[in-house]
């Protein structure tokens, strides 16, 4: 009886030893599968919000940046230059000018004779003329006119980028002498002259009258050449 019991008693232990090592082994795999799965989730939404996230977005320049360059002002427009036209008063053959044209009178038509130009002017007391000549042969024919017999003064001057010649003697006796002052020089092929003559008297300063010797070679050193007046 009692190897009955033994026996029963036995066999039950075992089976429920049988029993507890079936339940562990249910629960061990119950147990590691949430594991399992949860590192499933946990990697999944990392993932998906890498995909989803999208990129970030940079301001458009052209729309919110300030621009660093001012805004244009408003300038008044330039005006074209304009040329200066010519004159066509002043084209004609070169004559010879200076400062006594502010203070003479021309009291008589200019002589013309082809080429030929002379021009006769009353300043105070003193006569000046300015005269063209188609040579220099001409040239010293009219001068020989008032008597230059022998020149106290004979010096290079240059006239407007010219070589030319400045003249210096006296004439007549006594109430009538009289310092006359000439310059020659060429242009445009033509032998070009300014002649001043002036009674001694006033050409030493020793009357009111003038032109006294330092006006006439303020004349002389302001000499240029300009064009003769067409119409």
């Amino acid at each position: 009886m009692k190897k009955k019991l033994f026996g029963i008693g036995f066999l039950a232990v075992a089976l429920c030893l049988m029993t507890a090592c079936s339940n562990g082994t249910k629960e061990a795999g119950s147990g590691s599968q949430p594991a399992a799965s949860s590192g499933a989730i946990s990697s999944a939404p990392a993932d998906q919000s890498a995909a989803v996230t999208s990129p970030k977005t940079e301001p458009d320049a052209s729309v919110s940046a300030p621009s660093d360059s001012p805004e244009p002002k408003d300038t008044p427009a330039r005006s074209a230059k304009v040329n200066p036209q010519s004159n066509s008063q002043s084209t004609g053959k070169p004559l010879l000018t200076g400062s006594f044209e502010s203070i003479v009178d021309k009291n008589e038509d200019p002589i013309t004779d082809g080429d030929g130009y002379i021009q006769t002017m009353i300043a105070n007391s003193g006569t000046i003329v300015i005269g063209r000549f188609a040579t220099s042969h001409a040239t010293e024919a009219y001068m020989d006119q008032y008597s230059p017999d022998e020149f106290d003064v004979t010096e290079r001057v240059t006239v407007d980028g010219n070589r030319g010649t400045h003249y210096r003697w006296k004439t007549g006796s006594n109430e009538d002498s009289a310092v006359v002052d000439a310059v020659v020089t060429e242009a445009d092929g033509y032998s070009l002259l300014f002649l001043c003559y002036v009674p001694q008297d006033a050409f030493e300063g020793k009357t009111d009258l003038g032109p006294t010797q330092k006006d006439v070679e303020a004349w002389i050193a302001s000499l240029t050449v300009t064009a003769e007046p067409t119409t």
